[in-house]
């Protein structure tokens, strides 16, 4: 969290994203971690760092596409909403700015 906080920011700490990225290392021996959105988030995010905006809009696409389905999910089944956590619509928001400005970065 303190990484996408010093993103929005608009910086970031290269120790913060080091571990990071060592994480998604670890992450990416899971065979379930491509059907996380924390994984997609994560990816996003260390692109968006990198500089790698391709990538960064393709995760960032994955995530907000999952928190989409999460939410219709959640409304099938209303005894579900803890699901939703931290993927609130207000959450969803704030992912489709940060895909709106990659996109304005693509261009």
């Amino acid at each position: 969290m303190q990484l996408l906080a010093q993103r929005r920011a608009g910086s970031h700490a290269p120790d913060a994203l080091d571990e990071l990225r060592r994480l998604l290392v670890l992450a990416a021996e899971d065979p379930e971690a491509d059907g996380a959105i924390c994984y997609h988030g994560a990816k996003a995010l260390v692109f968006e760092c990198d500089g790698d905006v391709e990538k960064a809009i393709r995760h960032r696409e994955v995530e907000i596409h999952r928190i989409e389905c999460l939410h219709d999910l959640a409304r099938q089944n209303p005894g579900d909403a803890a699901a939703l956590e931290n993927y609130e619509l207000s959450d969803l928001q704030v992912r489709r700015d940060i895909l709106d400005g990659l996109r304005g970065h693509a261009i």
